[in-house]
């Protein structure tokens, strides 16, 4: 389908350079349970060899810059069944993260590359050229820039023909939740392109109350608040209990295997400490003469 153009603002109103007041604005289509459908073209060359794609965000934590969802991709040729990923993602919010990936393969190049690719960040891109819009004032911005990362698959074996090596440049519009976004991997077809529209599915998913990072100089806490549950999941009334094993490889048995050798190494430094002998000598066995094997 055609990218869709909108107007973006003037350059006066992205330019600002106070920075940690830049968080993205607060946007009712970019929220845990929210969903997206649409399809991700695989090839350049054939407009029509495309998937079917639904993306629902799982957790988002705008302060930040940070949010998670699936991805489902339904009729992947190489798969029997719909394919589903689960991916984590940055916000571009010059506080947290800036336009510069710096990882993933990607160099600065590739950035500015896959980034033009959006009308919408035509008005930034002078500014992120010098330092990846380190100084930018995002927070009146009428598009909120991400980069997605898939991490494992959920429902298939990384056996299953796919990659997820690569990650989505991906350009969201506070205006009426569409989504486009291009894949970047260096192995694979290039500038694949994602065209994403928001969907009225019932929401679930979770958010997050406070986040703080724990590291050798300072001590914090990561709270998760969980929201409704998905129509038809229930919790288990009880926790299962399992009765550990006895025999086996236990930590049980393994502990005594230990203390046992322990005790019949100690046993023999006394025994060949009382008699003057080695244990070799003791059991019949000849010594000082070598295995005597002829070569």
């Amino acid at each position: 389908m055609p990218v869709r153009v909108v107007e973006t603002s003037s350059p006066s109103q992205v330019s600002g350079i106070t920075p940690g007041s830049n968080t993205p604005p607060p946007c009712t289509l970019l929220s845990v349970g929210q969903g997206f459908s649409g399809t991700q073209n695989v090839s350049n060359s054939q407009k029509d060899e495309a998937w079917k794609v639904n993306v629902q965000i799982q957790g988002i934590d705008l302060d930040h810059g940070y949010l998670c969802g699936t991805m489902e991709a339904l009729n992947v040729p190489m798969a029997d069944t719909p394919v589903v990923t689960f991916w984590e993602g940055e916000i571009v919010d010059t506080k947290n993260y800036t336009f510069f990936t710096g990882k993933w393969g990607a160099t600065t190049e590739d950035d500015i590359k896959h980034w033009t690719q959006f009308p919408s960040f035509s008005p930034l891109v002078g500014k992120v050229e010098v330092d990846g819009g380190k100084f930018l004032d995002l927070s009146n911005y009428p598009y909120i820039f991400m980069r997605w990362k898939e991490q494992y698959f959920v429902n298939v074996g990384t056996d299953c023909g796919l990659t997820i090596a690569g990650f989505y440049y991906v350009c969201f519009s506070c205006s009426d939740g569409s989504i486009n976004g291009f894949y970047y991997d260096p192995n694979s077809s290039p500038f694949q392109k994602l065209e994403l529209k928001s969907t009225n599915d019932g929401r679930s998913g979770f958010s997050f109350s406070s986040y703080e990072l724990q590291n050798s100089q300072k001590r914090a806490s990561f709270k998760i608040q969980a929201a409704k549950l998905p129509a038809g999941v229930e919790l288990p009334k009880e926790e299962p209990k399992f009765n550990a094993p006895f025999l086996g490889f236990t930590k049980t048995a393994e502990i005594w295997n230990s203390r046992a050798c322990m005790i019949g190494l100690i046993g023999t430094f006394i025994v060949e400490l009382i008699l003057n002998k080695g244990i070799l000598q003791i059991i019949g066995v000849d010594i000082g003469k070598g295995l005597d094997i002829p070569l």
